[in-house]
């Protein structure tokens, strides 16, 4: 195994820990896998009813536990239909080492004020389990089980260090601390011997390199902490639906306008501006910028308008090309380009306002919402704008919208652009939750999907939805590539913030029976993941 290999295997371990670990000892002190370790096969119905946990959260945390090759879930996610039974390895993590995570769980209430808890000895004690291996045993313990469990364990101290190191808030060379943490997986010289000073080595260079994906796990802190009241307090909101939900994407949430308390949204706006920039600038303006070289001028759209719009970083980057690629930009003196961005979060709006006008680009800013088109169109309405002559783009909103039900089954969509009858949707695996705790079935899921492109039938298809949507993926496929992606932590974030991504083959199901077809797509990242997690689309009305 190569260095960088090396070093993004344990990554990859390491935030998936910090996605599984509240979830293990939440269900480990209340009794959960040692439920299912003594059965074959335990029905869904019955473990919500044992546990006394909300059935949508719960479903949540055994996707997880899937996603990890611990269990296997059969029948349709979100019902009480679904029986769980444990894999072999699943049997021994959840009798012999899951005892571990409630340790380093306490660690992460450091994890937020790491740059203080360092210096201040806060740490010292989880540094200390951390060096005896967290106190799991080797004896008949599969070398493979327990390195997986051990870099779970490692990760709640090494990922928000790496987070502080590499954003500036801890220094290697005079933090102690930092170093000895950052030992356990090679990546720094503790100073322990004479004359050695602490300092990063070769594979902690690389660590550094690729440490900017550790910032979403933490910035989604909040919210993991909360899993155990998520499972089995009462009825109340989770975190998050009290402003809007997000996952390093956009945030079209339609969950309300307040402060969130689920994550630190200004730093999750920023990572999904560098998500954006690094894996999907070139293959989305490949498919953006053709529709800015048509000639006569007067074909092309009057504006584009960004729902879910973030930070602004895609606007930014889209006006830029179009002004030095295109026709379109040796032509904005006599045909302006206005960029408009939508979002229902106020630290969004402030932030993409703030980047546009510093970058110098025509734009308005407004409250919208993805899963209301319609009062977008009414929105841009009152600044004179014709939402039916935009070119709409967005980026991981869709799946952040708020669940409104499926409405009409899968008929046809609108008179404007019909779309064929589909028939049923394929089977989803994702697990989804209302903001009650209640469960949605995955069907149900994709349904409310469809209707949503039928909502945005009348506004995009004169020029079309270039759409950047993350996915579900299949739990058997991340089981099967531990070490080489770390896509269980977006799904520890999506359901328990009340997301809803669905998987590649659902979401284009959903856009033919709402009316729509690919005219262009592009998948980021899959090869090199071996798997997809992100497609861009751009989608026109059928026919078209």
């Amino acid at each position: 195994m190569t260095g960088a290999a090396r070093v993004w295997d344990a990554l990859c371990r390491h935030i998936d820990g910090m996605a599984i670990g509240t979830t293990m000892a939440a269900l480990h002190e209340r009794g959960a896998l040692a439920l299912l370790a003594a059965q074959d096969r335990t029905e869904f119905a019955a473990l919500r009813a044992r546990l006394a946990a909300r059935p949508g959260f719960l479903h949540v945390a055994l996707r997880l536990l899937a996603d990890q090759g611990w269990v296997v879930r059969q029948g349709e996610p979100g019902t009480d239909q679904l029986t769980i039974a444990p894999t072999a390895r699943g049997r021994i993590v959840m009798t012999e080492l899951a005892g571990a995570y409630p340790a380093a769980v306490r660690s992460l209430a450091h994890a937020g004020r790491i740059a203080g808890a360092l210096p201040d000895g806060s740490l010292a004690p989880f540094a200390r389990l951390a060096r005896r291996e967290w106190g799991l045993p080797a004896a008949g313990i599969p070398p493979d089980v327990r390195r997986q469990v051990l870099g779970h364990l490692d990760g709640h101290l090494v990922a928000p260090v790496m987070h502080a190191v590499s954003s500036g808030a801890a220094d290697i060379a005079a933090s102690p601390g930092a170093a000895e943490i950052l030992a356990r997986p090679g990546w720094a010289h503790a100073g322990e011997t004479p004359g050695e000073k602490p300092g990063l080595t070769p594979d902690g260079e690389l660590a550094l390199s690729f440490a900017r994906q550790y910032r979403y796990p933490v910035t989604y802190l909040p919210l993991l902490r909360q899993v155990p009241e998520l499972l089995f307090g009462g009825p109340r909101q989770p975190a998050g639906k009290d402003g809007d939900g997000g996952d390093g994407g956009g945030s079209g949430s339609g969950g309300g306008h307040g402060e969130e308390t689920h994550l630190d949204r200004e730093l999750d706006l920023r990572f999904s501006g560098d998500v954006f920039a690094a894996a999907c600038r070139g293959p989305f303006l490949r498919l953006a910028l053709p529709l800015f070289g048509q000639t006569p001028l007067d074909r092309q759209p009057a504006l584009v308008v960004d729902c879910g719009c973030g930070d602004g970083t895609l606007l930014e980057v889209l006006y830029r090309a179009i002004r030095e690629q295109t026709e379109r930009g040796r032509h904005l003196e006599d045909r302006p380009l206005l960029m408009a961005g939508a979002d229902p979060s106020p630290v969004a709006r402030r932030m993409a306002a703030a980047r546009l006008s510093q970058a110098g680009v025509p734009h308005v800013i407004l409250d919208g919402d993805i899963a209301d088109p319609a009062g977008l169109e009414r929105a841009l309405a009152a600044y004179g704008l014709d939402a039916r002559d935009a070119l709409h783009v967005c980026k991981s909103a869709i799946h952040d919208r708020a669940y409104e039900g499926p409405g009409p089954a899968e008929g046809p969509g609108p008179a404007e652009g019909p779309g064929p009858a589909e028939g049923p949707p394929p089977p989803g695996a994702g697990a989804y939750a209302l903001p009650d705790g209640s469960a949605i079935p995955a069907s149900s899921v994709a349904l409310d999907l469809a209707a949503l492109f039928r909502r945005w039938q009348p506004i995009a298809s004169r020029h079309g939805w270039l759409v950047i949507e993350a996915h579900a993926v299949p739990a058997a496929i991340l089981a099967g590539l531990i070490g080489r992606t770390h896509a269980t932590v977006l799904d520890a974030t999506h359901g328990y913030a009340c997301q809803y991504p669905v998987e590649p083959a659902v979401f284009a199901w959903a856009a033919r029976t709402g009316g729509f077809v690919s005219r262009g797509h592009a998948e980021p990242g899959a090869a090199t993941l071996g798997h997809t997690i992100l497609t861009i689309d751009h989608f026109v009305p059928t026919g078209r």
